[in-house]
């Protein structure tokens, strides 16, 4: 999704923009764990988090906080699916949340279920 979002963004404005290749380097660099919290990433850009606010809102329409909040949530999907039993404290201080309530609270809001339910949803699916 963001990469239509970034080549639609280029095909409005041909021009080249190292702003987009910023935002690029950033994904990617999420997306391989490297970078986890905004100052992770402010600090690897050396820019203010601020600034990387504004910047992923105005080419992508979300906010860098989202962006890794969702790379988390993304993880932690694959590692309830893998798991038979997951332990949700492992695996809520595995991917830099404050607390196991902290996480499960994140993954529901966003996910629209628990975590356990979640598994129990898996479970019931390769069931069948």
């Amino acid at each position: 999704m963001f990469c239509f979002l970034l080549i639609l963004h280029d095909a409005q404005n041909p021009q080249y923009d190292p702003n987009i290749e910023i935002i690029n380097r950033i994904i990617a660099a999420i997306e391989t764990n490297r970078l986890q919290t905004v100052g992770d990433v402010a600090q690897w850009v050396g820019k203010s988090d601020r600034w990387l606010q504004q910047l992923f809102h105005e080419y992508i329409g979300i906010g860098i906080k989202w962006q890794l909040q969702r790379n988390k949530l993304l993880e932690a999907a694959g590692c309830i699916r893998e798991s038979d039993h997951p332990d949700w404290a492992d695996m809520a201080y595995e991917l830099g949340y404050s607390s196991q309530q902290h996480f499960i609270t994140n993954f529901k809001h966003v996910l629209g279920k628990t975590p356990l339910q979640y598994k129990k949803e898996l479970s019931f699916q390769t069931s069948e």
